[in-house]
């Protein structure tokens, strides 16, 4: 048998033809083009990870190469192994996709423009302007910032790491579901939208303009601020989002207020992990976990009519989730879990979903609650069943004082503490841990508070 023929049957006929002719690309530095990547095969599905947009490419790259224009209306790819340096040029509408090692300067996305990243991309800069997208499926090392801008849309499902700002701007979209890590600021500008579903770490401040529907973990080492048009919550359909805050939380637009479950933490506070600062106009959700450890942060969000319920400064508020097919709704209470004899607080149009109320003569104790919703098809669902006891929020407040440290057994609103001349020895807000203060053993002291659920009190205590 002679050797052409040995070739063609080690090679199998037409698919033989074809890794020759790759393999003659390889070696001769050529590129390959109009080739659909069903032609090629296993060669091309090893990088390719089934996405549409790169299903078939004009031009293939096999060999390193120093400087890459990608041509209007065009598909690029580059193949595994390749290495491509110098600058990328994105012509309009045009599709790069990368299954090699792309080094490179300052890259601009634009007019439609695409990048596909399977392999790794490093560059100085990125900005993706009007309809151009930047996907990011393996790794992504960005040197300085990441600016989007109108209708550009970045989506990371490995890793990214921003070394500088991460910038959103108005009509921009960014979804993660991977690991974002973002050294600098990561700006989020009316209008730009950020959908969570996986993790970001954000080195400095994150600051909220637009929206950002978190539904797993975000964590901020410096300062969190929510501006007035910014809102952080858990989307519809998502899961319950957890956000940790190192450095200083300020609230100035929306925090949960669409009253899904979420959870927060601002390790910093003095008030059992809420915001520390939340100024007029500022809407908190009723139904976040603040620093609770248990919170079962990205489980999916429970379905139905979902109730939260607390009692605060003599009030009852309680806040639920409407459903599109509810007639009306009826807000119940029992003294049993079970309902066994419930009866009606009040009954709402469907288009009302919060309601505050003082406490009835017979709630004392442990009262529970419910909503219950007549639907448009005349069957009835049942919301969550939520307690409270109402003994609990009017427990005494004790203080004892030890090694310095005044500590109350509750968390309270403020905290004033004079000498029988009325000097005013300490005041204070939002008391939730020990304060420290030197007091005398031997001396009797007056102490006015005001505890979380609006309770005051007047106590003359001397210490042992």
């Amino acid at each position: 048998m002679n050797s052409k023929r040995k070739l063609t049957i080690l090679l199998g006929g037409t698919a033989g033809v074809l890794l020759i002719f790759i393999f003659l690309g390889v070696i001769f530095n050529l590129n390959i083009s109009n080739i659909s990547l069903n032609n090629l095969g296993n060669y091309m599905k090893a990088g390719v990870k089934n996405s549409n947009s790169c299903s078939s490419c004009d031009i293939v790259i096999t060999s390193n190469q120093n400087n890459l224009t990608v041509p209007s209306g065009k598909t690029v790819c580059i193949m595994p192994g390749v290495k491509i340096t110098g600058t990328i040029t994105m012509q309009n509408n045009s599709t790069l996709c990368n299954q090699g090692q792309i080094s490179t300067g300052n890259l601009v996305i634009s007019n439609g423009s695409k990048i596909y990243n399977y392999g790794s991309l490093d560059a100085d800069g990125i900005t993706v302007n009007t309809n151009g997208a930047l996907y990011n499926y393996n790794d992504l090392s960005i040197d300085n910032d990441l600016v989007l801008n109108n209708n550009a849309t970045f989506e990371n499902s490995h890793k990214a790491e921003i070394e500088g700002n991460l910038i959103v701007n108005s009509g921009a979209t960014v979804n993660n579901s991977g690991l974002l890590e973002v050294e600098d600021n990561f700006i989020v500008n009316s209008g730009g939208t950020v959908n969570n579903t996986g993790q970001i770490i954000v080195e400095e401040n994150l600051i909220i303009n637009g929206t950002i529907n978190n539904s797993k973990e975000i964590t901020v080492e410096e300062d969190l601020i929510i501006n007035s048009s910014g809102s952080l919550i858990s989307p519809p359909g998502g899961g319950q989002g957890c956000t940790s805050v190192d450095g200083q939380s300020t609230i100035n637009g929306c925090l949960g207020c669409n009253n899904l479950p979420m959870g927060f933490c601002d390790q910093s506070s003095s008030n059992g992990g809420r915001p520390d600062i939340i100024n007029s106009g500022a809407s908190i959700g009723n139904a976040i976990e603040y620093c609770n450890p248990s919170f079962n942060c990205g489980a999916p969000l429970p379905k139905g009519v979902q109730l939260s319920a607390k009692y605060e400064n003599n009030e009852l508020q309680f806040v639920w989730t409407p459903i599109s097919s509810a007639m009306a709704y009826n807000l119940e209470y029992d003294k049993s879990p079970q309902f066994n004899n419930p009866s009606i607080i009040n009954s709402f149009s469907a288009q009302e979903n919060k309601y505050s109320t003082k406490p009835k003569s017979d709630m004392n104790g442990k009262v529970y609650f419910r909503i219950t919703v007549a639907t448009d098809d005349g069957s009835q669902i049942t919301s969550n069943v939520v307690e409270i006891n109402f003994e609990d929020t009017k427990a005494d407040v004790k203080f004892a004082y030890k090694n310095g440290q005044l500590a109350p057994n509750k968390c309270l609103q403020s905290l004033q503490i004079m000498d029988l001349s009325g000097r005013s020895v300490y005041s204070g807000k939002n008391i939730c841990e020990p304060v420290a203060l030197e007091l005398s053993k031997s001396q009797i002291y007056v102490i006015k508070y005001v505890d979380n659920n609006g309770n005051s009190g007047y106590k003359k205590i001397k210490f042992e």
